[in-house]
């Protein structure tokens, strides 16, 4: 009998994020892109062939260094189907996209019109933040083969590929599937708050970059007004947005927590291969750039902690956003960071670094270097996983 086989990869991309997921004949992606790009267009143009689809892409959020090759990507497929992202304020949307237009950041349209950057035939979801839920909304799983092209009242009327969900909703690859993908969006409004007391402080019109996209068009055209703005943005060091989309990716909290799966690690870099029998502990939480000090996992992901035995340091090991209580309640964690080699930000911290040599949780490199890539492996009795054929 066939087996549900899962592999799932941190790519070496450096300073930024590419992880993927193949689920049998499913494709997932989670964040696409570093600074400078050249480190991560080869190795997005060498993951997919060009007849292959990716049924999900999450975004965690709008750095240039986690989306700076998503344009790679969708040349180098077939076509992506789904794409799900953090749903933004119109304000800190404006804020973003004249700050990206003023320094050549070309990912204005992705951030300002999403389904006009991906095309019609691509599903856009929005998640709404944590502190913003639709109390009316359904907690059902949604199924993200079944999401129609066409238009359906289930999506927005006037972008009929376009939805918008609530954080923790459920989404799977098939109706009957014990797999889910879980986005949690939660916004951190200090870090808006900050980013308009610096630009006040460089004497920029902050009323005008929230409520007039275009407004770099014109008004931010000097060389010198550029570099104001590129000094407010690399000071904040990668906290510009104020929202930080989370992924739990594993089993579904249906699951039998005796099931065994088989399980492969490899990891050239530190020598690290490892193959066992794994009690359901597959499941994966994706951190982008999320403040550890702000949030417990194990609260937000309570209903499945018990299965994560990967836990991504969020924003390259900074200092600034990792507390290594955060991952009380998990056991047996293996903690991915990404970072370049020579980033200007010291990433990853010193101080994050020894606070993992000192715990009982496995820290591994993930960098630029094509021997830092980890690749975990995994079969379950098909019986854990029923899902349909690729459409």
């Amino acid at each position: 009998m066939k087996n549900y086989k899962v592999i799932r990869t941190f790519h070496p991309v450096g300073q930024g994020g590419f992880y993927t997921e193949r689920h049998n004949s499913f494709n997932i992606v989670y964040d696409c892109g570093s600074t400078p790009r050249r480190h991560a267009d080869p190795v997005v143009k060498s993951a997919f062939s060009q007849k292959e689809v990716i049924h999900a892409l999450f975004i965690s959020h709008f750095d240039y260094d986690h989306v700076s090759a998503i344009a790679t990507l969708i040349k180098s497929v077939h076509s992506i189907r789904t794409v799900v992202i953090p749903l933004l304020e119109d304000e800190h949307r404006n804020v973003l996209v004249n700050i990206h237009r003023a320094l050549s950041l070309n990912i204005l349209r992705m951030i300002d019109s999403p389904e006009s950057f991906f095309g019609k035939h691509t599903n856009i979801i929005r998640v709404r933040s944590s502190q913003s839920p639709d109390r009316d909304e359904s907690d059902d799983p949604i199924d993200l083969i079944e999401l129609p092209i066409e238009p359906s009242p289930q999506f927005n009327r006037k972008n009929s590929n376009t939805m918008v969900i609530n954080s923790g909703r459920p989404l799977t690859l098939g109706r009957a599937s014990r797999w889910v993908f879980v986005p949690y969006n939660y916004k951190y409004r200090n870090r808006h708050a900050k980013l308009v007391e610096e630009l006040k402080l460089q004497n920029f019109n902050v009323k005008k970059l929230q409520t007039d996209s275009t407004y770099t068009i014109h008004e931010i055209i000097k060389p010198a007004t550029r570099r104001k703005l590129r000094k407010v943005y690399d000071s904040l060091d990668g906290t510009v947005n104020e929202n930080s989309m989370l992924l739990y990716s594993g089993p579904n909290k249906m699951v039998n927590k005796g099931r065994v799966c088989g399980c492969k690690a490899f990891s050239e870099l530190i020598g690290y291969a490892d193959s066992h029998l794994y009690l359901c502990k597959a499941g994966c939480i994706y951190t982008g750039d999320c403040d550890l000090k702000k949030i417990e996992l194990s609260n937000i992901y309570s209903s499945y902690k018990k299965y994560v035995g990967v836990i991504q340091v969020p924003h390259h090991g900074s200092k600034h956003s990792f507390d290594l209580k955060s991952l009380d309640g998990f056991t047996d964690l293996i903690c991915p960071v990404s970072y370049g080699t020579k980033n200007r930000y010291g990433h990853p911290s010193a101080e994050v670094v020894k606070d993992f040599f000192l715990s009982p949780f496995q820290i591994l490199s993930i960098n630029e270097k094509s021997n830092s890539k980890f690749v975990q492996v995994f079969d379950c009795p098909l019986e854990l996983q029923k899902l349909g054929g690729s459409k």
